[in-house]
């Protein structure tokens, strides 16, 4: 809660790997400071459909939520399908 808002802090717990530090990373991360590319990665990174859907729950406040929900839903067979129709519903 005494952090709020740490971009560069987000970007780094990400690169841990650490489930619970990329759950932490989704909580401060700057919605609008994401990129395509940016959240793009991370996406392809989610090992698990929860840390997909908190993925989902911080794009869907950034202004590249449609594109990346379009982009996301078709693919097949992996955790970034799963953030894009939580996306979707969500947008």
């Amino acid at each position: 809660k005494r952090i709020k808002v740490d971009h560069g802090l987000a970007r780094d717990l990400w690169a841990t790997g650490n489930h619970v530090a990329r759950l932490l990373a989704l909580r401060v991360a700057d919605p609008a400071a994401l990129s395509a590319k940016l959240v793009d990665g991370w996406a392809r990174g989610c090992d698990n459909s929860v840390v997909a859907e908190c993925l989902a729950g911080l794009v869907v406040r950034a202004p590249i939520a449609p594109g990346r929900a379009a982009a996301w839903r078709d693919r097949r067979g992996d955790r970034v399908a799963t953030a894009g129709w939580s996306l979707t519903t969500a947008c």
